[in-house]
């Protein structure tokens, strides 16, 4: 129900001065205090009227968002849900208790996290009330951590740490997430047998900034995270998550079916590994994957050493994204298969490698025009280029050209690359990329070397505001005087500041 607007009121006994727009109907009595006239039948009428109304809607008007300080790192649970006091047996407020108490208050709560381990030692997976095992989420929680490296949640190997159920919301900002293990390997519900460290539901939404998700497990689903629901992530690394390498899907992430959104910002994933999708995997969704400004390193798989867009529909967009040092059997970065559409700008994918027979050291598409008229694979303003493989190609097909440049990609000669070429590719057998590091920005990435092909050779018009580092684009890396945009993740600073100003080419 809408609060009704309340009108401007005085403390009772005081008479203090009304404001100059209330005084022309106030006036002053003997005793110098203001009081107001009295109400004309109209008035009167109206406020009679919305008295039962003012009454109802102050009872059910949302309760005040409650804060829980989190003051000890032991795992208890909470004395009574609901009573607004965060308060185990010992009267100390565990995170347990914390989320608990959340979850039975209306309204988004927030607790805070300071320095030290959070470890979940009450055993008792299956549970939905974060009384054991995982912290169910079922309402609107907003955990505050104290830094990636002072902060941790630890899942002590027992169970997966975060479980957020339909409706619920999770954001956590500045922890660290790891030793979470999903154990089931089977379950009617594939939600149940997901996500190593947390686990998005149906219906469930998270975000994740400045978080690191580290070294957990699941014998299924998601090593690292499991998404049904949405997920959100700024600066979020996910790292060292690996599972069984004979049944595990989606090393660092798994997406699955029913998830509506993942949107990446400022993020690295690395070295993790599953059967498929070292990195990600996509299983069968019309989800809309972005992923702006990240690393994708590292990562292991029988295949997509990095990413795995399975059987469906996605719509993939990696902007300054770079793929570099992972491997798998078939496609060392990208496997792509069903009918999902990946479009990769201003993206470096080099020093993938690829295993197996089907070749395909940065890309292995196995799809074809039997799905229909569509662009599976899309490279814009990217370099493909210095991947290796075992056999076959660096980039390759199984039925028919999927692979396509929107225009400005730089990729090797003749056919080591099956690519539909477009406008302002440039042809190379090197990239002329420096080793993978830290070159500023939030994750690492392949800088620039000099006399590069890729140095203010994008296409104009596809050009972002700036490159993977945030660095602003574009900026006149050959020293012509004229600022272009460079091919891939890494925009190279200017060489030239004779006069401090140089021209933008159009």
């Amino acid at each position: 129900m809408t609060r009704l607007p309340m009108p401007a009121m005085h403390r009772c006994g005081q008479g203090s001065k009304p404001d100059s727009n209330e005084a022309a109907a106030w006036r002053k009595s003997r005793s110098g205090r203001y009081r107001r006239p009295p109400l004309r039948w109209p008035e009167r009428a109206a406020l009679y009227c919305a008295l039962p109304l003012l009454s109802v809607a102050c009872l059910l008007s949302p309760a005040t968002a409650a804060t829980f300080a989190v003051d000890t790192t032991a795992d208890t649970t909470d004395q009574t849900a609901g009573d607004g006091l965060c308060r185990d047996n010992s009267g100390r407020c565990s995170l347990r208790a914390a989320i608990q108490e959340a979850n039975a208050l209306p309204g988004a709560d927030e607790i805070t996290l300071g320095a030290g381990t959070f470890a979940l030692t009450l055993a008792g997976a299956q549970e939905d009330a974060a009384a054991s095992g995982d912290l169910d989420v079922r309402s609107e929680i907003r955990i505050h951590g104290s830094g990636e490296n002072a902060c941790v949640i630890d899942g002590d190997a027992r169970d997966r740490l975060f479980d957020v159920a339909a409706g619920g919301h999770l954001t956590a900002q500045r922890l660290r997430l790891q030793h979470g293990h999903q154990a089931l390997f089977s379950h009617a519900d594939t939600a149940e047998i997901s996500g190593g460290a947390l686990l998005v539901r149906d219906g469930g939404a998270a975000v994740l900034q400045r978080v690191d998700v580290r070294s957990n497990s699941s014998v299924r689903y998601g090593q690292g995270l499991a998404v049904f629901g949405s997920l959100q992530g700024e600066r979020l690394r996910v790292e060292d998550n690996r599972g069984p390498d004979d049944f595990s899907i989606g090393g660092g992430l798994y997406i699955a079916p029913s998830a509506s959104l993942v949107q990446l910002q400022d993020c690295e994933i690395s070295g993790n590994a599953a059967l498929h999708g070292g990195a990600i995997f996509s299983d069968g969704s019309a989800t809309a994957i972005t992923l702006q400004r990240c690393l994708l390193s590292g990562n292991r798989a029988g295949m997509g050493g990095a990413i795995h867009a399975n059987l469906g529909a996605s719509q993939w967009l990696l902007r300054n994204v770079t793929l570099s040092g992972n491997q798998a059997d078939a496609g060392g970065a990208i496997f792509g298969d069903g009918q999902n559409e990946l479009r990769l700008e201003h993206s470096t994918i080099s020093a993938n490698h690829a295993a197996g027979a089907n070749g395909g050291g940065a890309i292995l598409d196995v799809r074809g025009r039997a799905f229909g008229d569509f662009i599976p694979i899309e490279l814009i303003n990217s370099i493909v280029l210095g991947n290796t493989q075992a056999a076959g190609r660096e980039c390759n097909t199984v039925f028919d050209d999927v692979i396509v440049s929107g225009g400005g990609t730089l990729h090797a000669p003749g056919d080591a690359c099956i690519l539909r070429a477009g406008a302002g590719d440039i042809v190379a057998t090197e990239a002329g990329l420096a080793p993978l590091a830290g070159n500023g920005g939030f994750a690492r990435s392949h800088a620039l070397l000099a006399g590069s092909g890729a140095i203010d050779a994008a296409l104009s018009v596809h050009c972002p505001a700036t490159d993977q580092r945030g660095q602003p684009r574009p900026q006149d890396g050959d020293g012509n005087g004229k600022a272009r945009c460079d091919i891939g993740a890494y925009e190279r600073g200017d060489a030239l500041f004779a006069d401090g100003f140089d021209a933008v080419e159009a």
